[in-house]
């Protein structure tokens, strides 16, 4: 993999885990026209259990994007 690839692999997934991160806490996120067809889904977008489920997917995506570019670094 070049030099490019990796950076912009790393990138991604930080900004990946950032949007993913903070995007269920965003007002934008309950009133998502996706969620006002059906109440249960607007139910359970809402709730603070799957909010907490996709904001730990953002760290989880924070948290490979910081040990890959650990690797990265390391290697140089």
């Amino acid at each position: 993999m070049t030099l490019v690839e990796r950076v912009i692999r790393i990138l991604v997934r930080l900004y990946l885990g950032l949007l993913v991160g903070a995007l269920p806490w965003l007002t934008f996120w309950t009133q998502n026209n996706l969620f006002t067809y059906d109440p249960l889904l607007l139910t359970l977008a809402g709730s603070g259990f799957v909010r907490g489920a996709v904001s730990g997917l953002g760290l989880l995506n924070i948290v490979c994007a910081a040990i890959e570019a650990k690797h990265f670094f390391a290697r140089r």
